[in-house]
């Protein structure tokens, strides 16, 4: 369950897509579960301020703002702000 934080579509998902566009905004604290998870799609984040870290697999990266990142379909992956 994601805790402090706002999804809004970018975009609609059409059939074939490979990259849904979706703002995420997270509060102090706010993250996108306990877990990671994956999605068959890629995603692709760009941070416009504040900080956020993102666990992609094994690896965890602190990101701040101008910072982007794509994520490759069904790689586990968690956010927390």
């Amino acid at each position: 369950t994601w805790t402090d934080a706002h999804l809004e579509a970018l975009g609609s998902m059409s059939p074939g897509s490979k990259l849904e566009p979706v703002l995420a905004i997270f509060g102090p604290g706010g993250q996108s579960g306990k877990h990671a998870h994956s999605h068959s799609h890629e995603e692709f984040a760009y941070v416009v301020k504040g900080r956020a870290t993102l666990t992609l697999g094994d690896e965890q990266s602190e990101l701040v703002p101008g910072d982007a990142v794509t994520l490759p379909a069904h790689a586990p992956r968690r956010w927390s702000g």
